[in-house]
């Protein structure tokens, strides 16, 4: 990070390309923060807290750190230089973050944000809900879970002097499904409604109004207010990574824990084997790895085969589908194997020039970096075969992922 300059219109230069996002925060915790969530995705992502900065090329998403509690201008002021740096740089979008709670000046820097955009008529969205962090919206009030005493109640309008022109996208809406969201969206906004907070109490919630929003985008200049919690959904870049989970499938429990990824993931996983891997067109398996969040590779459930034999066909697969992965635009974020003979040869048919450890996230669960050779920082997880609890590699698959 550089040191403090004047914010303007001018300093750095604009970088070759769009990128997708820009994201507007009050402070650094909060821009790395951001960072980490899309980073989680795939997406490439830089922080910025100086407006002299030249992004770099390629990204899909700028997070600047308006360091709004360190200065002494006009905190409206401040966000709304940042929004048009961010606008001339070329970000499509423009999202303010706000701490889930409120604190800090979430009001100045909407106001700021929706001057600085660029927009004539901005279709705002807002959507404070975190459900991770224990921190839902119903009927438009944001409850905050506090440890040791109790809930707390905050009215999202108030806390972000939202005006008359705002109505809410209902929890049973977001229920519906994606199209009845729409259309009460629609209706709202032909009735005049330009501010748009969004309920939601979990996970798919957020999902379902992600893709409203981008619905909305088709006809509407929109400006998003979160609390980050949905940007695991937003925005849709088709541009997301994806786990390979392999192992072979003797031993019973190894059976179980594959079968339990394959159920929690649901369409979002893809279940094979290193044979069929091994002979689908490189186009078919790009259009796997665009498909699918989580591939599982299982090798065989009979338990007379070579565990060489096995361990070799294991390895063979997972460097063939970071192979053609890489000739396309979603990423590899990281592998598990399961089994010590499979991990050691799928990590050396990784070509990695050294090793690099990282923790032991649960027992006999190692993780790794690989330095250098094709899939440099590539995090890649070991389990010892027959280990664990059924949701073992679930929650293994969720540490690459963040979710």
């Amino acid at each position: 990070m550089a040191g403090r300059a004047t914010i303007g219109t001018l300093g750095g230069r604009r970088a070759s390309g769009s990128i997708a996002l820009g994201v507007v925060t009050e402070d650094l915790q909060a821009a790395v923060t951001v960072a980490g969530r899309l980073q989680q995705r795939g997406l490439r992502v830089q922080v910025v807290d100086d407006p002299r900065t030249t992004p770099a090329s390629g990204l899909h998403a700028l997070v600047v750190d308006i360091q709004a509690q360190d200065r002494l201008e006009d905190t409206a002021m401040l966000a709304e230089r940042w929004a048009i740096w961010l606008r001339e740089r070329g970000c499509l979008r423009v999202e303010q973050r706000i701490d889930s709670a409120f604190r800090g000046a979430p009001a100045e820097v909407l106001r700021g944000v929706l001057a600085g955009a660029g927009a004539r008529e901005p279709l705002v969205a807002v959507v404070t809900a975190y459900p991770s962090a224990g921190r839902i919206c119903v009927e438009g009030v944001q409850s905050v879970h506090h440890r040791g005493s109790g809930v707390e109640a905050l009215p999202v309008a108030a806390h972000l002097e939202l005006g008359a022109a705002r109505t809410r996208i209902s929890i049973d809406s977001l229920t519906s499904g994606r199209q009845a969201a729409v259309d009460d969206a629609r209706r709202a906004i032909a009735a005049g409604h330009r501010i748009l907070v969004f309920d939601a109490a979990n996970e798919g919630h957020l999902e379902v109004t992600a893709a409203v929003v981008q619905q909305l985008e088709h006809d509407h200049e929109v400006v998003t207010v979160s609390s980050g919690g949905w940007l695991r959904f937003h925005p849709a870049l088709d541009a997301d990574g994806f786990v390979v989970v392999a192992a072979p499938g003797s031993a019973p429990l190894d059976r179980q824990q594959l079968a339990r990824v394959a159920d929690v993931y649901g369409p979002a996983a893809r279940v094979t084997t290193p044979t069929a891997v091994l002979r689908e067109t490189d186009a078919f398996l790009l259009d796997t790895v665009a498909e699918h969040r989580v591939i599982v590779v299982q090798a065989t459930e009979r338990q007379d085969d070579d565990p060489l034999v096995v361990a070799d066909d294991i390895a063979a697969a997972v460097r063939r589908i970071l192979d053609v992965s890489t000739r396309g635009r979603h990423p590899a974020l990281g592998v598990i194997v399961s089994g010590g003979v499979s991990s050691g040869k799928t990590i050396r048919a990784l070509d990695a020039i050294d090793l690099r450890p990282g923790n032991e996230l649960e027992p006999l669960c190692p993780v790794l970096r690989l330095g250098g050779g094709p899939f440099a920082n590539l995090a890649v997880i070991t389990k010892a075969s027959g280990i664990g609890a059924p949701d073992t590699l679930v929650r293994l698959v969720r540490r690459i992922t963040g979710s």
